[in-house]
């Protein structure tokens, strides 16, 4: 399951990096919330920083590195499959 999730995050990553132009587009116009009811109680969570998308793509990049590394040390582990079981049976 980890390892999905990591082949997710870099293709994720990947398409946001080589697609650049497309899902900046997207993400500039979700951010500002200009599609919201515009008044000071809601604008104030409007994030209009171009620094935004590259901190997403970022996290995605970083997310994808972790739960790669995370999926080689599982499958590395010296433990066998037994060392999941529950210490005290009721069987």
């Amino acid at each position: 399951m980890l390892g999905i999730e990591a082949l997710n995050f870099s293709l994720i990553a990947f398409e946001n990096i080589t697609d650049y132009n497309t899902n900046h587009a997207f993400v500039k116009g979700v951010m500002p919330t200009g599609r919201t009811f515009h008044g000071e109680d809601n604008m104030w969570r409007a994030i209009t920083s171009v620094a935004t998308y590259f901190g997403i793509i970022a996290w995605e990049s970083a997310t994808a590195f972790v739960c790669w590394t995370a999926t080689m040390l599982a499958g590395r582990s010296p433990r066998p499959s037994t060392s999941f079981e529950l210490p005290y049976s009721s069987c």
